[in-house]
């Protein structure tokens, strides 16, 4: 099993976030492979789409660590998805405040499309 098919799992429901730290960690030795909205990447569109604690926490985790490197989905702004625009409720700051606070905040904020 890949690095991308535990991320996949996990983005079914589970949501852990130690399991998540875990994968980001083996992640970087063995690669993700595959394409842009593999990994991290597909998880954050994934918990953007939901407005839960444990998926705004999910996404807090993702940019805070600088995992995200692709901002927009199929030209829509991940910020104007439902789970960003609610994540101040879970974390106290706005979707644009975390963004500000990672480290790429110059992120290069790109379209991919998705297939």
């Amino acid at each position: 099993m890949l690095i991308n098919d535990l991320f996949h799992e996990l983005g079914k429901g589970c949501w852990s976030l130690i399991i998540a730290e875990f994968l980001l960690v083996k992640a970087k030795t063995v690669g993700f492979g595959g394409a842009a909205w593999e990994g991290p990447n597909g998880l954050i569109y994934d918990a953007a789409n939901r407005t839960s604690q444990e998926t705004a926490k999910f996404m807090e985790l993702l940019v805070r660590r600088g995992e995200v490197t692709e901002f927009e989905f199929n030209g829509k702004p991940l910020g104007e998805f439902r789970g960003p625009k609610n994540i101040q409720k879970w974390i106290g700051i706005t979707w644009e405040e975390l963004v500000k606070q990672t480290p790429q905040k110059q992120a290069k904020y790109s379209t991919i499309s998705a297939h």
